[in-house]
């Protein structure tokens, strides 16, 4: 089967469109992956400004799926470095007085 100009034409415009829609889904699902691993990792963030001045919510500690510490006021702090772990500090009425990571 011997093929003329026109139809190798019509077979590279083919190509090529196959080929831009393939580029642009990979692109956008790859696009997709990094947006999604980007939201996880600000879920992860360490930021509980929220939870100063409140009183310790043991379910909410729970629910970030972290590993957590409470220090109370004045107790000695753990000196492991442990960056995805929750250390809050509360006074001696259960009130958040510092959450951090480490």
């Amino acid at each position: 089967m011997k093929l003329n100009g026109t139809e190798i034409f019509l077979l590279m415009q083919v190509f090529f469109v196959v080929f831009g829609f393939a580029l642009f889904f990979g692109l956008k699902a790859i696009n997709e992956a990094r947006m999604e691993k980007k939201a996880h990792e600000t879920v992860m963030a360490c930021d509980f400004k929220a939870w100063l001045e409140q009183p310790v919510d043991i379910h909410a500690l729970k629910a970030t799926g972290r590993p957590y510490q409470i220090f109370m006021s004045g107790a000695n702090e753990s000196m492991e470095g442990h960056p995805e772990r929750m250390n809050v500090y509360i006074d001696d009425l259960g009130i958040v007085i510092r959450a951090d990571c480490g």
